[in-house]
């Protein structure tokens, strides 16, 4: 008695369908996790990217050898967990965390300077900062470098351009709202701190 006689078709079809569901459903799975995964990953190498710039801040140190971005500075608000900013704003480095603008003014030196970031990942944290709150900045020679935030604002990127100032500050950019699923919307959150005299060096 062949397989068809003993399950019937039907009850075949419905066998098989389940099957390719539970096969596709598990293949979803690994994949969500692998991309998780490969984000973690991405964090490890990038922080020893980071030590190894520390220890010697003269060289650039890329995270895997076919990156075209490396650390420059960690970047924390108040008491959350740092991230790490890259010498780059493009859309391949700003995958693996926030960075640096080439435009504004170096990491570490007077001015300007504006740091990009994705408001679903790196730069989340930025959706419960407040005015007053305190941002630190540590370039590659292990300075710290500390913020007061001034101003957070909603800028409509299609209407309005951020523009260069000559002000010795730090601006934090990224799209707006947040918890949305809305990608690639025109509003931006632009949180401006500037510089108070806090000197302080930190070699972690």
């Amino acid at each position: 008695m062949n397989k068809f006689s003993q399950l019937g078709l039907g009850s075949y079809i419905r066998l098989v369908s389940s099957t390719t569901l539970l096969a596709v459903g598990g293949l979803i799975f690994v994949y969500a996790n692998w991309l998780q995964i490969k984000a973690e990953v991405a964090q490890v190498l990038i922080e020893q990217a980071w030590q190894q710039t520390i220890s010697t801040p003269s060289e650039q140190h890329k995270p895997w050898s076919w990156a075209d971005f490396w650390p420059v500075a960690k970047l924390q608000l108040g008491k959350k967990s740092p991230v790490y900013v890259l010498s780059s704003a493009s859309g391949q480095s700003l995958a693996f965390g926030p960075g640096h603008m080439l435009e504004s003014s170096s990491i570490g030196a007077s001015g300007q300077v504006m740091i990009a970031g994705h408001k679903d990942s790196h730069f989340s944290f930025l959706q419960s900062a407040q005015l007053s709150d305190e941002i630190t900045l540590t370039d590659r020679l292990g300075k710290v470098h500390t913020y007061e935030i001034t101003t957070m604002e909603i800028m409509d990127s299609s209407r309005n351009q951020l523009r260069l100032a000559d002000r010795d500050e730090l601006v934090l950019i990224t799209c707006y709202p947040f918890n949305t699923l809305e990608m690639n919307g025109p509003k931006r959150l632009v949180v401006s701190a500037s510089r108070i005299e806090k000197m302080r060096y930190d070699k972690s």
